[in-house]
């Protein structure tokens, strides 16, 4: 089997491709379209509305890092135009992921999506249906590690 796994992380985007279970380094991309990006469009549109109480940079990273999200489970956003941010953000992301992915040879079969920024990809965009988001994204890393340290013995 082919996987290419895409980490969506703060500041960049990273992308390494596993053909039949052998990393080829050479096919590894790293661009900066991290979530950070997204995370100081955001802060912005807070700074920018006209009244109210606004939230400081810290409660913005604070809602990211602890999941609270910024659209609340009904989608009403919680910062008006952070779902069109996150929409355009999406669509910006699955655009690099399927270059990556038609230019690898091989084609990858499967394309694992994880890291912090993965949950906040949005739902009605137009997915590569070999894209699949990892169960508990953001530790996806940590995961990963773990298991490599136990397979190498550390």
């Amino acid at each position: 089997m082919n996987v290419a796994v895409i980490d969506i992380g703060h500041k960049t985007l990273d992308m390494v491709y596993f053909s039949k279970g052998d990393y080829l380094e050479k096919s590894k991309h790293t661009t900066e379209l991290g979530v950070s990006r997204e995370l100081d469009e955001i802060i912005q549109l807070e700074r920018s509305r006209p009244k109210g109480r606004k939230l400081t940079y810290a409660e913005l990273v604070s809602r990211m890092d602890t999941n609270k999200g910024l659209v609340t489970p009904g989608h009403e956003c919680f910062v008006a135009g952070a779902d069109d941010c996150l929409r355009a953000y999406t669509r910006t992301v699955l655009s690099v992921v399927a270059s990556y992915a038609e230019s690898l040879q091989p084609e990858p079969d499967l394309l694992l999506v994880g890291g912090g920024g993965a949950r906040f990809l949005t739902e009605g965009e137009s997915y590569d249906t070999r894209l699949y988001l990892v169960d508990h994204a953001e530790s996806a890393n940590a995961i990963g590690y773990y298991h490599w340290a136990v397979e190498v013995g550390i």
